[in-house]
């Protein structure tokens, strides 16, 4: 599930804050981009996750693969 991320430089603490606008509240701050982005994925996934579990709206670009997440979530499988 691919979305735009945005990397913006933090010049008064230093490192960097990503975030993904399609997601609400997907925000991560880090040292590095490199580590950033793994933590923006991982956050990503849980969104996606809380979404199914809580039956959530989730933006359009993400409904194909949904419909497989929730399947293999409903049958005990760990999205991870």
């Amino acid at each position: 599930m691919k979305y735009r991320v945005e990397i913006v430089k933090d010049e008064i603490e230093d490192g960097y804050v990503l975030s993904i606008s399609k997601l609400k509240e997907r925000i991560t701050k880090a040292e590095t981009v490199e580590e950033g982005m793994v933590l923006i994925e991982d956050a990503k996934r849980e969104w996606i996750k809380a979404s199914i579990e809580e039956g959530f709206k989730v933006p359009v670009s993400i409904n194909i693969c949904l419909f497989v997440l929730f399947n293999l979530y409903s049958k005990g499988v760990e999205i991870s």
